[in-house]
Formats: C-alpha cells, structure tokens, sequence
C-alpha cells in the first residue's frame, strides 16, 4: 500500500514499508532495492518484514515516487512506492 508525506529538501528522513500484509507466510525478505531518483537514498535495510530507507533532496513543488522492490525466500518479487512532496519547511 503507497504511502505519501511531505519532505523538506535539506532533511534526512527514515522511511519504512511494512510487508507483514503482502509477503506470504514463512517467506522472507532476502533482497530490496530503491529507485530514489532525483533524490538521495542511504541507510537501506531490512528488518523482519520491513525495509527501511533514508532519503534526502528532491524537488521543490515536485511529488516523487520512491519505489520499493523485494525479493522473497522463495523467489517472488513484489513493489510497492512511497510518494514524496517536496516543500522548504
């Protein structure tokens, strides 16, 4: 499920997507990858069924779409977005 929130430019903020509801049980998150561009992405992870990101930059006046892929134990892939509105605070 996409998330969406505000974000200044300047800061450094940790994002998280919960997987709990979309992974089937017993499989495992072995792999995820950002596409973050145009903004900067650091501090990724996963934890349990979360993975986590940090992201700074972006657009002012510009909504982007930070998107998540993860592979599973047993070989599937899924995505999901957070979508970012870029504002100086």
């Amino acid at each position: 499920m996409s998330q969406f929130y505000v974000q200044d430019p300047g800061e450094v903020t940790e994002y998280q997507i919960n997987w709990s509801n979309g992974v089937p049980d017993g499989a495992t998150i072995t792999a995820s990858t950002w596409v973050s561009t145009p903004m900067t992405a650091s501090g990724l992870n996963i934890d349990g069924l979360y993975t986590v990101v940090k992201l700074t930059g972006g657009t002012v006046g510009a909504v982007h779409q930070i998107e998540n892929t993860i592979t599973l134990s047993d070989g599937e892939t899924y995505k999901d977005s957070i979508f970012l509105y870029i504002e100086d605070k």
